[in-house]
């Protein structure tokens, strides 16, 4: 049925760049055998592969599970069909952000290609962020021709050194000043639209506190008071209160987070260590909505929401999830500007 209903939408959609978690369902199935066998169906599996070849649709390569040797025995098998079937092209780790940067890069000149034409790369654009745990980073890079510049994002010690050992230099794209203000504002705006999914009243006329006054905070901070929220933010920094308190918003120490807390019923963390504890959530008014915008971890005790009764939301790649063109380009742009630059450079 999953296979027959896959094949029925891509003969009616077109409006995709790659076909992306094939085996999603695998996640999720209450049987013992989770896994999808190409021999079960394989004339479905061929027409569905065949479509997409007709359609010059990427197959995506998910690695999430390419850990586990049963899904991956049934993967490869599943995979090396796509390729027997005249299948050429593959996508890794993708997401639709680094879909619309392949595009925008095409439209500045630069040809692109998949796993496949690393071996010929002189740049190779890795994904935001360079988890190590989740691509084959690896293997990857030591297909990489020598010379070649690997660009990534929030790269981690072990993908550094899985690239020395390779020995492809890696730079980390998200470390440019431009490309985290331009990521702000689609995180900001995601943000926003989760607030008005989840809550029963308008924002406007809305107590919002906002932990953490960086980029995203601030993104988000003035347009939360554009649309009428009365916002206060806590930040750890006096320059970060006084910024908050320059655009029109309230301001406390984070010091005093559980204090302010009792004030509030929906929360946004921006912060990136542990500071919505259990005792500040428990200050928090019953049922609180908390939605954390911070990178893993997070900053939020979730286990202690959940046992208060609060809804918390870890809401992570907002600009791939809300706004992927606008950040794919601006991601374009910052590669752009970084392979400039070198060019430059003597």
């Amino acid at each position: 049925e999953f296979l027959i209903d896959t094949l029925a939408n891509l003969e009616r959609h077109n409006n995709f760049d790659a076909f992306a978690h094939i085996d999603y369902m695998c996640r999720y199935m209450p049987y013992a055998d989770k896994e999808l066998i190409l021999g079960e169906a394989p004339e479905l599996f061929d027409q569905v592969f065949k479509l997409l070849i007709a359609k010059e649709k990427p197959l995506e390569i998910n690695t999430r599970r390419l850990d586990d040797a049963g899904a991956m025995a049934a993967l490869l098998a599943v995979y090396r069909r796509y390729a027997q079937l005249g299948g050429k092209y593959a996508v890794i780790g993708s997401d639709a952000r680094q879909l619309a940067a392949g595009r925008a890069l095409a439209r500045a000149g630069d040809a692109g290609g998949g796993p496949e034409e690393i071996a010929l790369a002189d740049y190779i654009l890795l994904p935001l962020p360079l988890d190590a745990a989740r691509t084959p980073l690896a293997e990857l890079l030591r297909a990489a021709k020598p010379g070649a510049l690997a660009l990534g994002g929030k790269l981690s010690a072990q993908a550094r050194q899985i690239a020395a050992e390779a020995g492809v230099e890696l730079v980390d794209y998200f470390a440019r000043e431009e490309l985290i203000l331009c990521n702000a504002i689609p995180t900001a705006e995601g943000c926003i639209g989760i607030l008005m999914a989840e809550r029963t009243r308008t924002l406007w006329n809305s107590a919002i506190l906002l932990a953490g006054f960086g980029p995203v905070g601030q993104a988000l901070g003035v347009r939360l008071a554009a649309l009428g929220a009365q916002v206060t933010v806590a930040a750890r920094r006096p320059v970060q209160r006084a910024l908050a308190e320059s655009f029109g918003l309230r301001a406390v120490d984070l010091a005093r987070l559980e204090q302010t807390a009792p004030a509030f019923d929906t929360v946004v963390n921006t912060i990136p260590a542990p500071v919505l504890t259990e005792a500040v959530l428990a200050a928090l008014r019953p049922g609180s909505l908390i939605v954390d915008l911070a990178s893993k971890p997070g900053g939020t005790d979730f286990a202690a929401a959940r046992r208060l009764g609060h809804r918390g939301i870890h809401a992570l790649s907002l600009p791939a999830a809300c706004a992927p063109e606008t950040a794919g380009e601006a991601l374009a742009r910052t590669v752009c500007e970084i392979l400039a630059e070198r060019e430059e450079t003597p």
